[in-house]
């Protein structure tokens, strides 16, 4: 399954072994096909594990001979040292792994030995190599690693015999580094802080995603990709968070659970509040309540959080996603338009070294496949015109009743899926998806919505049938969603009620708590809404652009999968 290495082999069953005694072994495998690589991997889990020797065990035999081992050495240290040993001690860090390397590293060269500094670190052993009585050990702690020597001379050979590969040790020693230049710790005492009682898969070869996800912690330890990606998102977070704060915004929190989801169209989750004796919904987007802040008077507001969706799971949709809106009072969407493009080269610079030029991996050879420049204007294309130079017809008078036929038509004729009964929105929407968002590889906003797709914009102040909306589009997937907000309270009832009567007909009606929220948020537009342009970010596909990563689960530290 990967190429040959050496790897520390141990003999549980014997309290006293002697670390001579534990041999290195070759690890060969066959090749064999990733599906296949998977298939076994799956099975490991549930009933047999692959030695590190190419033979294999089961893991409850591993975990029994790992317990057993450390008993004997627990009993032999409280024999010696009382009952106050513990394999599990309390330990505080006095210098971080880190720390260490930036103090010492640049002050040694080839062959050199600091014998007058002494400090202890602590990390977990990701590899042992034993060359005769002395024995080498990589530690790593976060982001960095640090390999360790234990002399001929070092005292504590049973804690060496029992330590393994995914220990947790604490290490005092001096900085020196190798006659080929390794800066390397000098070890004079260790001590196990908390050993790691299971097998672990050999480094990069943990394959099988239903076992990643669901053994994230395992994939963590072996696959050096996640964590990069994990501390990718976090900075991601961090720099959108930055972006909006330096240009005055306010982050707030609005309700996850309310009487109605709101603010888009889709399936909610749904629960129940005892003490109110009432259903409740997950959001589906915080666009309401958002919107009304900005009526109170918070005229640069946003929020980034979870969302939920009781819809499908595929290689960009997850049921709970997280997601970032902004709303500015006095702006539009031609502003927001320039915003996003700020937003993003920001923070692909950021990421990329200060570079521009994006490179999208071939997820098949691991090679850049092409570039996206981020220095580049934007393209953009009216959704609407280049739907009609595709379909080779004009499409007009979508409010009307037979609407829905018309377009059910064109979708046969260009052979665009779709499902029977479907609204207006929905057949545009599977038309435009088909035949318009998979031409959008680089950086893409497909703007001027029809009007009937779009019922919480304004009208656009050139063509009265559109809206001034905009999506982002990069790869082919959407990114971004804004517009000029909708502020006229009597039109925004008029859209309501035009959506209210098409769920109707589709034997879908809307909710009387849904009913309720939009009669609310009209409420709040008669106290005057300030002209503004709102919008938001699906930040989970930024994570997966800018890490190069698919499908989405790759980006969530714990995936929602099937139960067991």
């Amino acid at each position: 399954l990967c190429s040959s290495m050496l790897l520390l082999r141990g003999l549980f069953h014997s309290k006293r072994a002697s670390i001579n005694s534990l041999p290195l072994v070759p690890l060969t495998r066959g090749s064999l096909s990733v599906s296949h690589q998977c298939s076994r991997q799956r099975r490991s889990y549930g009933v047999v594990h692959s030695n590190e020797d190419g033979g294999s065990a089961t893991r409850t035999d591993y975990f029994q001979e790992r317990k057993e081992s450390l008993n004997s050495f627990l009993e032999d240290r409280t024999a010696k040292q009382g009952p106050s040993f513990n394999l599990y001690p309390v330990h505080l860090q006095q210098m971080p792994m880190g720390k260490f390397v930036e103090l010492h590293a640049a002050t040694l060269v080839e062959k050199q030995e600091n014998k007058e500094v002494v400090e202890s670190i602590e990390g977990r052993i990701q590899s042992v190599r034993n060359m005769g009585r002395m024995v080498f050990m990589s530690l790593t702690q976060g982001v960095h690693k640090l390999q360790v020597k234990f002399q001929a001379t070092f005292e504590d050979r049973e804690l060496l015999a029992v330590l393994r590969r995914g220990d947790v040790i604490a290490v005092a020693g001096h900085p020196s580094k190798t006659p080929r230049g390794e800066f390397t710790m000098v070890a004079h005492t260790a001590n196990l802080l908390s050993p790691c009682l299971h097998d672990l898969p050999a480094f990069n070869n943990f394959l099988d995603p239903e076992l990643r996800y669901r053994m994230r912690h395992v994939d963590m330890l072996v696959n050096k990709k996640v964590n990069e990606t994990f501390r990718a998102r976090a900075q991601i977070l961090q720099q959108i968070r930055s972006f909006f704060d330096e240009r005055d915004f306010v982050e707030v929190e609005t309700p996850i659970m309310s009487h109605s989801a709101g603010g888009a169209a889709a399936t909610p989750f749904r629960t129940r509040s005892e003490s109110l004796k009432a259903d409740l919904s997950l959001r589906i987007a915080p666009e309401l309540y958002l919107k009304q802040l900005v009526v109170g008077g918070l005229d640069r507001v946003y929020e980034m959080g979870k969302s939920f969706r009781n819809e499908s799971i595929d290689h960009s949709h997850n049921p709970e996603f997280t997601t970032c809106e902004f709303y500015q009072a006095y702006s539009d969407y031609y502003q927001v338009m320039d915003t996003t493009e700020t937003l993003f080269r920001t923070i692909v610079a950021k990421l990329n070294d200060g570079n521009l030029v994006l490179p999208v991996l071939d997820k098949s050879t691991a090679e850049p496949s092409f570039e996206i420049d981020f220095s580049l204007p934007f393209k953009r294309i009216s959704v609407m015109d280049a739907l009609e130079e595709k379909l080779g017809v004009k499409i007009e008078n979508l409010e009307a009743s037979d609407a829905p036929m018309r377009l059910e038509t064109l979708c046969k004729e260009h052979n665009v899926e779709f499902e029977e009964n479907s609204t207006t929105e929905k057949l545009l929407d599977d038309l435009i998806s088909s035949l318009i968002e998979p031409d959008c590889m680089r950086p893409t906003f497909l703007i001027d919505h029809p009007s009937i797709t779009s019922p919480l914009a304004k009208p656009h102040r050139d063509h009265p049938q559109r809206v001034e909306r905009f999506e982002l589009f990069i790869q082919g997937m959407e990114f971004c969603n804004a517009y000029t907000e909708l502020n006229d309270p009597a039109e925004q009832r008029r859209r309501f009620d035009l959506q209210t009567s098409a769920a109707k007909s589709t034997g879908q009606p809307k909710s009387p708590a849904t009913l309720a929220a939009e009669a609310a948020f009209v409420e709040a537009l008669e106290h005057g809404l300030p002209p503004t342009a709102g919008w938001g970010l699906g930040v989970d596909r930024l994570v997966m652009l800018l890490t190069n990563s698919t499908p989405m689960r790759e980006v969530l530290t714990f995936p929602i999968l099937k139960a067991k």
